[in-house]
């Protein structure tokens, strides 16, 4: 959903003054991903967006200009009354949906990383902060700016990429199923885990790097509904089956969050 580069820093400006709110230590090297639509090429690739060039572009901003534009829920509506499929909507419509998409998943990230802010350092990046480029198109409110977050640099290899002759598959693929446990018993449901969102560090630690289309539990998600909604996005099945696949490795499917396993909200055992 996000463009993600590596980046760094040449020097960092502290505040010496301590009736302000002290600068983080960064560390001169990081990653910076970027949620902006003329650059998010799967997200444009799923909704039937070609590559975005100067033309499209200048048409957007014609769009933008007029006097009717919708905001968030009336596009949403517009779409839902619609029901046609993406390729067939106007093409302004749908770059405008993808807009609005973005613009609240760096929120959305930055609540799922402060959620869990235990794991960060271990089985998930540093989260260092919130981003917003300086440059840009703006037209009023509704051509927002470019907002990103900036996150610890981890190297290593895609879980998709690795070697199985050279690695422990079965304990990395134990490992990166024990994170998505962890997160998923804090309340975070991640609805985009494929092996590419997990790295295998040098050491042979597994960190997993993407919670782009992440969400927490709602108040009002009852258990019955959180346990549904687990049990469809199969995050745990999207790592087995593929390591299964790719790396043959025996995967026994659990089903944790099968109906089979739901008890009655009442019930005082769960």
């Amino acid at each position: 959903m996000s463009s993600a580069m590596r980046v760094s820093i040449d020097s960092v400006q502290t505040i010496t003054d301590v009736s302000k709110q002290p600068v983080l230590d960064l560390p001169l090297e990081m990653v910076l991903k970027v949620y902006d639509r003329r650059f998010a090429h799967l997200l444009r690739e799923q909704h039937a967006l070609d590559p975005a060039t100067y033309e499209s572009e200048k048409a957007y901003r014609r769009y933008l200009e007029a006097d009717n534009v919708p905001d968030w829920e009336s596009t949403l509506q517009i779409l839902k009354e619609d029901q046609r499929s993406f390729k067939d909507c106007p093409k302004d419509l749908v770059e405008h949906y993808i807009m609005f998409l973005l613009e609240l998943s760096p929120e959305d990230e930055f609540t799922v990383y402060n959620r869990l802010a235990d794991l960060q350092g271990r089985d998930i990046p540093i989260f260092f902060g919130k981003t917003e480029l300086i440059e840009g198109l703006p037209i009023d409110e509704r051509y927002p700016p470019v907002r990103g977050i900036l996150l610890e640099f981890i190297p290593g290899i895609p879980l998709d990429s690795i070697d199985p002759a050279k690695v422990d598959v079965d304990a990395v693929f134990r490992n990166a199923i024990r994170i998505i446990d962890t997160y998923s018993d804090l309340g975070v449901l991640n609805e985009d885990v494929h092996l590419g969102n997990f790295i295998l560090k040098p050491n042979g630690s597994v960190v997993m790097i993407d919670f782009a289309q992440s969400r927490l539990r709602e108040d009002d998600e009852t258990d019955e509904k959180w346990r549904y909604n687990k049990h469809m996005a199969d995050e745990e099945g999207a790592v087995g089956h593929a390591a299964k696949r790719y790396y043959n490795w025996d995967y026994k499917r659990r089903l944790k969050y099968s109906k089979f396993n739901w008890k009655p909200s009442g019930d005082s055992s769960h």
